[in-house]
């Protein structure tokens, strides 16, 4: 592993020295690994925020983080094995990883309710525990109930409906490619630098390249890109899709910030995994790029998060013996005063979808994507938006501007506002200013 950055280093980065600290964690074979972790908190924290890394970066990806919400909350950040300033490690597939980063949560013994955080890789790893946690027991309760939240940023679980992976992973994996720009060359991580162009200053720079400056420890950037799976017979193929499936299961708050401008991660990821997690609250940044976190001109990811925690998170902490997250009841009959009015002969507009909630013939197909969306898929998809709208206050009459393009999106929200009890008021940019 490389050698720790001194104090000066880490405080240029932006890292307080104390934050830094390594951990003794044994691995399933029970082989003692050592993990970086970055790790800010005051001493009686509302939660715990583990916040997970991508390939190739590290910890330093989430020093915004710490530092905004480390006042009120701990921040975990460690460096996963073989990368940053962790143990450098033999072949890890990502099962072995989501597994890793199990043992390191409770090596941590964090007794408050925890938030997962992850990008990239460290979002399909953050979201392989997060299932795990959300699974029911035989007596339906949460095998972890520490969960109360996942946020997810500029990462995947599966390649979206009509998309392939994107190329520049298929490029970066094919054959002795793969070991020459991640492993003996430092392409990849200049190359993934390079994505963020001016968005990242020279700081931060400097901070991503610190701990992959020789060949010998950047074996599992390599290995990372190696792991991604494109063919079902892929040895991490079933672990992933397991998980993709499993996502579907969460009912924790869910927050999705994303970069758009991201070549690597578009909006297409982050529209699978709002299909997967409906009820999930999607924060979108234009012009931010893969690495959305410390691209500081033009995303404030740690403030998106701040904000939705105390919207979305807090407000279930606060109730004591509560459960972190109250179900909206939202039913055919209940979304608003208005949602059944006494009239003779009326139908709601939305009656139709509701008489098809079960129904999986085809709804909807785009035909620019190839993505197609089923009469079910449609009907949850227009209660998840409708149930964020009521949640965030929305009163029977409220005016609703809708500025989505034309999509399976646009149709749902539009339902949605309806559903709700809103007016939908569409802002064409065709109308101009």
């Amino acid at each position: 592993m490389p050698a720790r950055p001194d104090a000066a280093a880490l405080r240029r980065w932006g890292i307080e020295p104390e934050w830094s600290t390594v951990v003794d964690v044994p691995d399933r074979n029970g082989r003692v690994q050592q993990w970086h972790v970055l790790d800010h908190g005051p001493a009686d924290p509302i939660a715990t925020l583990v916040c997970v890394h991508g390939n190739p970066t590290w910890s330093y990806l989430w020093v915004d983080v710490l530092a905004r919400l480390g006042q009120r909350y701990r921040v975990i950040a460690p460096d996963q094995l073989g990368m940053g300033f962790s143990a450098r490690t033999g072949l890890r597939r990502y099962a072995d990883r989501v597994d890793d980063l199990g043992r390191l949560i409770d090596a941590l013994n964090i007794r408050t309710p925890i938030i997962t955080v992850g990008q990239d890789w460290g979002g399909a790893v953050s979201l392989g525990w997060a299932t795990a946690a959300s699974a029911r027991t035989a007596s339906g309760a949460p095998t972890d109930p520490r969960l109360v939240g996942v946020v997810l940023c500029n990462t995947g679980i599966a390649v979206p409906a009509g998309r392939r992976a994107p190329w520049l992973i298929r490029l970066a994996a094919t054959g002795p490619i793969t070991d020459f720009v991640g492993h003996r060359t430092r392409l990849f991580v200049d190359g993934t630098i390079a994505l963020s162009g001016r968005k990242l200053d020279a700081t931060s720079r400097e901070a991503l390249r610190a701990p992959y400056r020789r060949a010998g420890v950047r074996r599992a950037i390599a290995e990372f890109v190696a792991d991604v799976p494109f063919t079902p017979a892929h040895p991490s193929a079933a672990s992933i899709a397991a998980v993709a499936e499993a996502a579907r299961g969460i009912e924790v708050p869910t927050l999705i910030t994303w970069g758009s401008a991201d070549p690597v991660f578009n909006d297409d990821f982050a529209h699978d995994l709002a299909g997967r997690i409906p009820h999930a609250d999607l924060h979108r940044f234009g012009r931010a790029g893969h690495l959305s976190p410390i691209e500081r001109g033009v995303a404030d990811v740690a403030g998106a998060i701040e904000l939705w925690l105390a919207d979305r998170v807090e407000p279930g902490l606060q109730q004591a013996g509560a459960p972190a997250v109250a179900e909206a009841a939202v039913s055919a009959t209940a979304v608003h005063p208005l949602a059944a009015p006494s009239v003779a002969g009326y139908r709601p507009t939305w009656a139709a979808l509701v008489e098809r909630a079960h129904d999986s013939s085809l709804a909807y197909a785009d035909g620019h994507t190839g993505a197609t969306v089923s009469f079910a898929q449609l009907h949850d998809r227009v209660m998840g938006i409708a149930r964020g709208l009521v949640e965030r206050g929305m009163q029977p009459g409220d005016r609703v501007a809708v500025l989505v393009p034309p999509s399976v999106d646009l149709l749902a929200t539009v339902y949605g506002v309806w559903r709700a009890g809103g007016v939908t008021v569409v802002a064409d940019r065709g109308l101009g200013l």
